[in-house]
């Protein structure tokens, strides 16, 4: 057990050290939805993706921040897509019985952010590729902003991703 300690510590080391570095890049072949906003539009492209598969969010500049919404009427309640009357109250700027997830390129520019463009955005890399977990069949929004904290008469600018069968 001696002689093992000395030895397992630096190979653990190592081991955490490549596998914190590592930047992955999805398959070639994944379902991708390329996102792209300003302070009046979100575009997604495409904006209807198929049920089943992996999704990936790749923000393209100068998106450096996206907001996902999903129905989930209570905390215990599995997320889902939104119905007509949820959109109708998110593109309003009400959110009950929603549940939000951000995704941002905070702190990534230049270099770094040349060098991850592509890859999986992971802690400790500029990726700007971003997982969404399998979505069941119907319709989600994206927001430019959480409405929670605009100005009551700000525009909200929002996309609606369809998910078919």
């Amino acid at each position: 057990m001696r002689i093992l300690r000395p030895v397992a510590f630096p190979v653990l080391a190592m081991v955490m050290l490549v596998a914190c570095a590592s930047n992955p890049t999805p398959p070639p072949d994944a379902q991708y939805v390329r996102v792209l906003a300003n302070d009046v539009a979100i575009r997604l492209d495409p904006a209807t993706v198929h049920a089943g598969n992996t999704l990936y969010l790749v923000l393209e500049p100068p998106t450096d921040h996206i907001v996902f919404i999903e129905a989930k009427s209570t905390a215990e309640a599995v997320p889902g897509p939104l119905t007509d009357a949820d959109l109708a109250r998110v593109a309003a700027g009400d959110l009950q019985g929603t549940s939000l997830q951000g995704f941002e390129m905070t702190g990534c520019a230049g270099d770094a952010l040349k060098a991850d463009r592509g890859k999986l955005r992971v802690p400790g890399n500029c990726g700007n590729v971003f997982w969404l977990p399998d979505l069941e069949p119907g319709r989600y929004a994206f927001l430019l902003e959480d409405p929670t904290g605009l100005p009551r008469a700000a525009p909200i600018v929002m996309a609606v991703l369809e998910v078919t069968p």
